[in-house]
């Protein structure tokens, strides 16, 4: 794998991004919650080019979105961080992976 591409998914290791300190920043008002939903965001941007080889429709959803494009040599987009700009809309789109019901499945048995 590109070692560009692994720098930038360091972010999902990141201590930043661990749930009880997002809740913590939340709560305390902290003015870094604008800083890690920005990094949030450009995380999901990076996997969402990553995974449109294999998910191609669930991608297509992320990225429509969050307003990017996912033509072309997306390398190139990968080689900016951030790409986001700041206080453009995220969309809020429906559930990628909704639950199967289980009746409906095992109905026909």
């Amino acid at each position: 794998m590109n070692p560009l591409v692994l720098c930038e998914l360091r972010l999902l290791a990141s201590a930043d991004l661990d749930s009880r300190s997002i809740l913590t920043v939340i709560l305390a008002g902290d003015d870094r919650l604008g800083t890690v939903c920005a990094e949030l965001l450009e995380a999901v941007r990076v996997s969402t080019g990553l995974l449109h080889p294999f998910i191609p429709r669930a991608t297509a959803r992320v990225a429509t979105d969050l307003g990017i494009e996912l033509s072309g040599d997306l390398t190139q987009s990968f080689s900016s961080w951030p790409a986001l700009r700041g206080g453009d809309p995220v969309g809020v789109g429906e559930i990628l992976f909704p639950r199967l019901d289980r009746e409906a499945i095992l109905g026909g048995r």
